[in-house]
């Protein structure tokens, strides 16, 4: 078996593992779950491979602390902010350590020219008229965060949207685009890097907004764009920023079906 495969067989499951919806009530996906982990962490171990170590280890540190704040039944955004700390925490502590320092920063801004900001606009665009379509047929239920704020008043709606839309970007950039296609393109190549992150990408939103296997095919799709946008622009700023129309679009959506 050449390395290629040897580091695939190891970073192909980790994307995947970190992208399992974790629901309560289901322990022994859980227990799956933490199982699984354990192995690909042993085989990384014994792999020596700088990219491939770095990347399980952020995939073991955020799927931990998504389980117990999931299970625990913590506020999404709590989960959000101690993910990210997470990240910051890897990275800083990688930049220490000359064997798992990396030449770029995961989380670097890019830069943004002309065919990027039209990416970004038909990106955009596309997603917003899929989320529109996609809810006019399969006539989903809102995302229970909506649910919360939708008899409040105008101005705290729409600050309510612009704070999903901001949060819920920052962190599923900065795993999916940031960590896994840094790490998976140093080991694999840019196109299985693009491919498999946006498999991972797809699988979290089985029972996310949009949801079901047409939520996952769509949102895998959407994240093979973004993936190329992080490619083409050398950061996660652009993604970013795509992404966060995405999600305000949704908000929008939400708050329409609620009110109607």
């Amino acid at each position: 078996m050449t390395l290629g495969v040897r580091r695939g067989a190891v970073l192909v499951p980790a994307v995947a593992l970190v992208s399992i919806p974790v629901m309560p009530g289901w322990p022994w996906l859980s227990w799956s779950v933490a199982v699984g982990l354990v192995l690909i962490t042993l085989a990384a171990w014994r792999l020596r491979c700088p990219s491939v170590t770095r990347a399980v280890i952020v995939v073991v540190a955020v799927t931990a602390v998504v389980q117990a704040l999931i299970l625990g039944a913590a506020p999404p955004a709590l989960t959000t902010v101690l993910v990210i700390a997470a990240l910051a925490g890897a990275e800083f502590g990688f930049a220490r350590y000359p064997a798992l320092r990396r030449d770029e920063p995961w989380l670097r801004a890019g830069r943004i020219d002309g065919g990027a900001l039209a990416l970004i606009c038909c990106t955009v665009v596309a997603s917003a008229a899929g989320l529109y379509l996609w809810t006019r047929f399969a006539h989903p239920d809102p995302p229970p965060y909506f649910r919360e704020v939708v008899d409040r008043p105008l101005w705290l709606v729409i600050l309510a949207i612009v704070a999903f839309a901001l949060v819920n970007a920052v962190l599923e950039e900065a795993l999916y685009r940031g960590v896994l296609q840094s790490e998976l393109t140093v080991t694999l190549g840019v196109v299985p890097a693009v491919l498999i992150q946006a498999v991972g990408h797809g699988l979290a939103h089985a029972h996310g907004y949009p949801s079901g296997w047409a939520g996952a095919v769509m949102a895998g799709s959407w994240a093979v764009v973004l993936g190329v946008l992080r490619h083409r622009t050398k950061g996660i700023l652009a993604p970013y920023l795509a992404h966060v129309c995405a999600d305000a679009a949704i908000g929008i959506l939400a708050v329409t079906l609620l009110r109607s």
